[in-house]
């Protein structure tokens, strides 16, 4: 940090009463790269192309992750020589993600005279908040491609919430705008798919093997398991391994004292559970299940902790001893999860975006939200 010093406006640089010049946060952005030295992120330059308009997945992108992979795998520490920025700024924040846009946003409140430079080694603000833009047979498509909601935003911090309302984010907007009886309407539920490769018949039958679904607003129907385990193409193995994982009421955990049980399931990942306390033993089930949760936590159930996996709906509270597990997993779902409707069309990228528009108001006009 040092004291502001007053240089000469630069081209493209007029400092507006947000302190924060385009050239500073667009032009001016500093990205690591592969040599390791400081240089203009690609793409960030005032008259380069406009970063959200690229097509296609916008992860980690080529100029973003090889300083970082030549330090953690051939140990590199010569970086070279760095390109110096002789402008003083009030602060500096490394990386532009929703928090490093807050710090700035929340710093700008207390001083709005200072200076602030934001870095970051993508050719983007927003950081996980990214948004992928696709163009396809003219058609202009916008997605998420990283954190997509606002979760149980009524259990925000008092900051956050003002944050948000400072934004002009409208949760209510969101319950009228959200469609949630679009999959109810049309009849549409879940199906398990099991195919010929693995299974050696082609099977698409109706069932869930979440107990609860309802982040999805799908039709509240439970499990008729006797009826999808006589469709199922399983060996009789499998289906009783399967039966005893969905039905069997029992303490598979004799060893784990109560009060350490949550700990504990905390520890292993849901298909270790499945292995150790489960009963499950083909390998074909445990990779037919391993995908079940990764459309809500981006992991299979190797990577995902068992308690979680199982308060979010997997089977297996009824292998825990405890009285009445099933029942109270529902009953949490139901009085701790807000419906999953507080997302926009390319997710928390619209959060970043409103950020570094209060920031920087020149840089989108109101009611744009490019």
């Amino acid at each position: 940090m040092s004291k502001r010093r007053k240089t000469p406006a630069k081209r493209g640089e007029t400092p507006g009463s947000d302190g924060i010049s385009r050239r500073d946060f667009v032009g001016g952005s500093l990205a690591l790269g592969a040599s390791g030295s400081l240089f203009l992120g690609r793409g960030a330059a005032a008259d380069g192309p406009y970063p959200p308009a690229l097509t296609g997945l916008r992860g980690s992108h080529e100029g973003a992750f090889e300083a970082a992979h030549a330090l953690a795998m051939q140990d590199q520490q010569d970086w070279g020589p760095a390109t110096s920025d002789t402008t003083d700024y009030d602060l500096i924040v490394v990386g532009g993600g929703v928090s490093g846009l807050a710090a700035a946003y929340y710093y700008r409140q207390e001083k709005p005279d200072a200076r602030i430079l934001i870095l970051d080694n993508h050719d983007d603000f927003g950081g996980h908040a990214k948004r992928n833009e696709f163009l396809v047979d003219g058609t202009h498509l916008i997605g998420y491609g990283g954190s997509q909601s606002l979760e149980a935003p009524s259990a925000y911090s008092a900051t956050a919430k003002g944050l948000l309302r400072e934004l002009q984010v409208d949760l209510d907007g969101f319950k009228k705008d959200f469609d949630r009886d679009f999959y109810r309407r049309h009849g549409l539920r879940t199906k398990l798919f099991f195919d010929a490769a693995t299974w050696g018949e082609t099977a698409l039958l109706p069932g869930e093997l979440l107990a609860d679904i309802s982040l999805l607003e799908l039709p509240a129907e439970r499990l008729d398991v006797a009826a999808l385990l006589a469709k199922a193409p399983l060996n009789e193995a499998e289906r009783a391994e399967l039966t005893g994982l969905l039905t069997v009421q029992e303490d598979a955990l004799p060893e784990v004292a109560f009060g350490d049980l949550s700990d504990y399931l905390y520890s292993i990942s849901y298909e270790t559970f499945l292995k150790k306390h489960g009963g499950i033993r083909s390998e074909r089930l445990l990779t037919f299940l391993r995908n079940m949760p990764a459309g809500y936590f981006g992991v299979g159930t190797d990577a995902v902790p068992a308690l979680e996996a199982m308060l979010f709906g997997l089977p297996g509270l009824n292998k825990t001893g405890v009285p009445g597990a099933d029942w109270l997993a529902d009953q949490t779902v139901d009085w701790l999860v807000e419906p999953y409707i507080y997302h926009y069309p390319d997710g928390n990228a619209t959060i970043a975006r409103a950020l570094v528009r209060s920031l920087i108001p020149s840089i989108c006009p109101p009611g744009d939200a490019r």
